[in-house]
């Protein structure tokens, strides 16, 4: 069993020293960490899926915070990755700020009872003013998953 913070996120998921500046490339290096971790099957599918989605509307939520994620057949099951930018970056935010905490999130199509649910709970995260101030400042995914595993419901085990 793999330890999974706020429930949805692996430790082999979290990258909290992006490189990208742009949106797109953001969205390739979390996806790439997914691919890594072999939690995709079929990168190019996923990463079409997940600009397709973007294109429908930025996935960011203003104050800094952006869920880019999408429905696929390139994943088996719900992954999830975390990513930081210390410098922010342009994402399309309703509040036109730089987004700096990247919650990349794809799950297989016909499955939407746990996609809905790991992104409840990770707007539970985020909307923890303190848990966020933190997770800006956490740069070792030590101190990422110190932080991850004081928030709302915290460390939890799960399949994977």
């Amino acid at each position: 069993m793999a330890t999974m913070y706020v429930g949805v996120i692996p430790e082999n998921g979290i990258k909290p020293d992006l490189k990208s500046t742009a949106k797109s490339d953001v969205i390739e290096e979390l996806l790439d960490v997914l691919v890594a971790g072999g939690y995709v099957t079929d990168r190019e599918g996923v990463l079409q899926a997940l600009f397709d989605r973007e294109a429908q509307g930025s996935t960011a939520v203003g104050r800094g915070v952006a869920f880019p994620h999408c429905k696929t057949e390139g994943v088996r099951e719900l992954a999830t990755a975390f990513g930081r930018s210390v410098e922010g970056i342009e994402f399309g935010a309703e509040d036109g700020k730089p987004v700096h905490l990247f919650f990349l999130m794809v799950a297989p199509p016909g499955k939407s009872g746990p996609h809905v649910k790991a992104l409840g709970r990770l707007a539970k995260l985020v909307a923890d003013h303190d848990c966020c101030k933190e997770l800006f400042s956490a740069d070792t995914v030590e101190r990422v998953v110190r932080v991850l595993t004081a928030a709302p419901e915290g460390k939890m085990k799960a399949e994977g």
